[in-house]
């Protein structure tokens, strides 16, 4: 009996031993920092699969020890599965589980490279080898962790094409970070308002259409060299040039140096033909639109007083028997005319547009006439004015002769007159067409800011949608302008027609912008009296001349950049940018502001002028725009002998545009 109590006794002090180092194991395994993650495995997601994320996704789990706040240790559960890391055990990367131990700088390079080797070995052999300048997570993570890092070709990766430029930028434009390597810290801004740089802000997310070239197209990627090592493929202007072939094929050093330097392309250093041509045109630019603006704004303040129309209110209509506007004066602002607005207009004879005129074969503009059938409300001559005159005379004895005014009933003029005959017309369209196109596409690739033009890229289904149809418009703008000197020349020589030289500015063109300008500014109540044209529309007309030939070469030259930098200097392709990109502008700028200004929203017409496009104008409308020519078209001795001939030239037009009668 005795002897078995001791062996008893000591089988339950072995037992309770056991239990209390049991028990003291279970508490010292559930303290350690890898414990839970053992013991709680089966209680996480598949995307923990070491179950790190039942503490490091609690914000209120409270830690008993740790060197700095929990929060920066707390990971988003649904980030971390988006990340391409998502399916890694977390101990693949964080080797050991010391409190409050994080991954260093130095040995980013290292754990990546545990998976990503051969990248390791490009990157340590690049410009960007120092840890403490950039790793991996610098360019891959979208907050400094192994935890968030996206697909490459997601939109939130900061390695993602759309993303890169402003990456690089983030460090680049550190100045104190740049200094270390005598670097410039605006090579993020210049690449982003170069022709690179501007595509991508229009085509965003669209990596399946047009992508341009980011840093990392022309300096690679994790084997990033610096740019005099003879390894780096931007070393030379050579060695730069291979690397635009691969997307523009068969560029060449010319091409290289304007497009894919750290410089503006308008630089002195780069092109000093660029650069003062720059400054050219926007000095051209403001001289003209200023003018224009001036223009636009006093001409309005005459309108809503009166003063533009000789004192009368807005819209309202001379008196009967006063062609001068009841003071002397006459309102022309309002014309539609060849230039700007109409390729066709041709200055004089059949050309230019047609009024009332007769069968006589010189053109006469007061001969017989009949009654075209075809339009009532176009009343014709049937008398000349010296025989209308005469008749009534005859019905009045011992009267003196009536002047014949413009708006008296018993005028040879037709109640309307035919001012542009089809083809001018469809000229016009053609022009007015090509221009709006062209403006809807191009201006939003010059300010891809602007949340209007990104919306516009939209509309026309994306960037090379847009390129397309741009370039498309510029060949109708072209095929017209060309179309509307064979049409002159075809008029003039073949048909026998007048020289066009009512477009010509003349002297007297200058002495009536100056009386606009004192009628504007109040010295004078007498506005200029125009014949067919006046000097707006003549500015018009004329400044198609200087834009198209302008736009179309530059234009050209932009289209095909490789072929023309085989033959001419990489000055040519700066050149036509800056030209064509300012010339544009003005262009819009003019249209959009002083022509539809004077031309559509002049009282008489608003809110459209439809002469341009029915061909036709009434008769009393004639009278306010084209005194001189009316004068002349009725016989009076103030319409001058230039005007006269283009009146007799017209009425051809009249004849034709009525069915020959």
């Amino acid at each position: 009996m005795s002897s078995r109590k001791p062996a008893r006794d000591l089988l339950l002090a072995l037992a309770v031993a056991l239990i209390l180092a049991a028990i003291s194991l279970i508490v010292s395994v559930s303290r350690a920092p890898g414990g839970e993650v053992e013991f709680r495995a089966r209680a996480t997601t598949a995307v923990d699969e070491s179950g790190c994320l039942i503490c490091h996704n609690d914000p209120q789990y409270e830690p008993e020890a740790s060197s700095r706040p929990w929060r920066e240790f707390l990971i988003d559960e649904a980030t971390l599965a988006s990340s391409t890391h998502g399916s890694v055990n977390c101990a693949e990367c964080h080797l050991t589980f010391a409190t409050g131990q994080r991954i260093t700088a130095p040995a980013v390079q290292e754990i990546c490279g545990l998976c990503h080797d051969q990248e390791r070995a490009l990157q340590e052999a690049s410009a960007h080898s120092d840890p403490e300048t950039a790793t991996c997570l610098s360019c891959h993570s979208t907050g400094a962790s192994g935890h968030d890092i996206p697909p490459v070709l997601s939109e939130s990766s900061p390695a993602f094409p759309g993303n890169v430029a402003e990456t690089c930028g983030d460090c680049h434009a550190d100045e104190q970070l740049m200094a270390r390597y005598g670097l410039e810290t605006d090579i993020h801004d210049v690449y982003m308002d170069s022709p690179h740089g501007k595509v991508m802000k229009l085509v965003g997310s669209d990596v399946d259409g047009l992508y341009p070239a980011t840093c990392t197209s022309c300096h690679g990627s994790h084997d990033i060299m610096d740019t005099d090592d003879p390894a780096s493929p931007v070393s030379s202007t050579a060695s730069l040039a291979a690397v635009c072939a691969s997307c523009h094929p068969g560029a060449n050093e010319e091409f290289a140096s304007t497009l894919s330097l750290h410089e503006e392309f308008a630089s002195e250093e780069l092109s000093w033909l660029a650069f003062y041509g720059e400054r050219f045109f926007f000095v051209l630019t403001a001289g003209v639109v200023g003018l224009g603006l001036l223009m636009v704004s006093l001409e309005g303040i005459g309108w809503l007083t009166g003063r533009a129309k000789g004192g009368r209110a807005p819209g309202a209509r001379k008196p009967d028997g006063d062609d001068t506007g009841g003071d002397g004066s006459e309102d022309n602002s309002g014309s539609h005319g060849v230039g700007g607005d109409n390729p066709g207009g041709n200055p004089g004879g059949d050309p230019g547009g047609g009024v009332a005129g007769g069968d006589n074969p010189k053109g006469n503009p007061g001969d017989s006439h009949e009654r075209n059938p075809d339009d009532p409300d176009a009343a014709t001559a049937t008398l000349s004015p010296p025989d209308a005159q005469a008749a009534r005379a005859h019905a009045a004895p011992g009267a003196r002769p009536e002047r014949t005014s413009s708006l008296d009933s018993r005028s040879p003029l037709p109640e309307e007159i035919v001012r542009f005959d089809i083809n001018q017309r469809v000229q016009h369209f053609v022009l007015m067409a090509s221009f709006l196109v062209l403006a809807s596409t191009g201006l939003p690739q010059k300010f891809p800011d602007w949340g209007a033009s990104q919306w516009l890229i939209g509309v026309w289904g994306g960037l090379d949608a847009a390129r397309t149809i741009h370039r498309f418009a510029g060949l109708v703008m072209i095929v017209d302008s060309l179309y509307h000197l064979a049409y002159i020349a075809y008029s003039t020589a073949a048909l026998k027609k007048p020289i066009p030289i009512w477009m010509i500015p003349t002297p007297k063109d200058v002495v009536d912008f100056f009386q606009d300008l004192q009628c504007w500014f109040g010295l004078s109540s007498q506005k200029p009296r125009f014949g067919r044209f006046s000097y707006r529309e003549k500015f018009d007309y004329w400044a198609i001349f200087w834009g198209v030939p302008l736009m179309a070469i530059s234009g050209l030259v932009l289209m095909f950049p490789v072929l023309v930098l085989k033959v001419l200097p990489s000055d040519a392709l700066s050149m036509a940018m800056v030209a064509h990109s300012d010339e544009a502008t003005l262009a819009f700028l003019w249209i959009f502001v002083v022509h539809f200004f004077f031309v559509h929203l002049n009282p008489r017409f608003f809110p459209l002028n439809r002469v341009i496009f029915t061909g036709r104008m009434s008769r009393e409308d004639y009278a306010e725009e084209h005194a001189l020519e009316m004068a002349s078209m009725e016989g009076k001795p103030d319409g001058g002998d230039q005007v006269r001939g283009a009146a007799s030239a017209a009425s051809r037009a009249h004849r034709k545009a009525t069915g020959g009668r």
